[in-house]
């Protein structure tokens, strides 16, 4: 999470997920898997089991698909802008801007039964109920609400006798 300060009466911020490993250190993961793999392939190869090649193929493939998946997943964001009458939220580069009125909207903060449950945090206007920060984890979605409490956007909680 990127906070900053665009003005005297303007917040901005970024949320993106969690990312362990960059796309160059995924693709060096998945080269060295490959490398084995084949290693793999290559003693059964030895041992005149060579049905087994294309399978070993397939699942590099696999592989490398799932690593490259996963690794763009990391890489999306939603902004969130808040001005003295309205916030904006962005949610990465395709979508539209949305705009919500900031005196008339509020944020629904949802927290699950249990407490492994990850709470769901909604900004909601009398026009539209936007989900934010989906990807983010237990204590980044605990964070943003108090970010969002103290840039003045009203919390309602489902659980309000709960305490953080």
């Amino acid at each position: 999470m990127l906070i900053t300060r665009v003005s005297e009466h303007a917040l901005s911020v970024r949320l993106y997920p969690n990312r362990s490993a960059t796309w160059q250190q995924t693709k060096w993961l998945i080269a060295l898997m490959g490398v084995v793999i084949g290693i793999i392939a290559l003693g059964w190869l030895i041992a005149g089991v060579w049905v087994i090649l294309p399978f070993a193929g397939v699942e590099t493939a696999l592989l490398a698909y799932l690593f490259y998946r996963v690794s763009k997943s990391t890489y999306q964001y939603q902004d969130i802008i808040i001005m003295p009458d309205a916030i904006q939220v962005s949610v990465g580069k395709r979508e539209p801007l949305l705009t919500l009125p900031r005196h008339s909207s509020h944020l629904a903060f949802y927290e699950g039964e249990n407490e492994w449950h990850l709470p769901e945090l909604r900004l909601i206007s009398p026009s539209r109920t936007i989900v934010i920060g989906e990807f983010l984890n237990h204590a980044d979605r605990h964070r943003l609400r108090h970010i969002l409490a103290d840039a003045g956007i009203m919390v309602c909680r489902k659980n309000w006798w709960k305490h953080d």
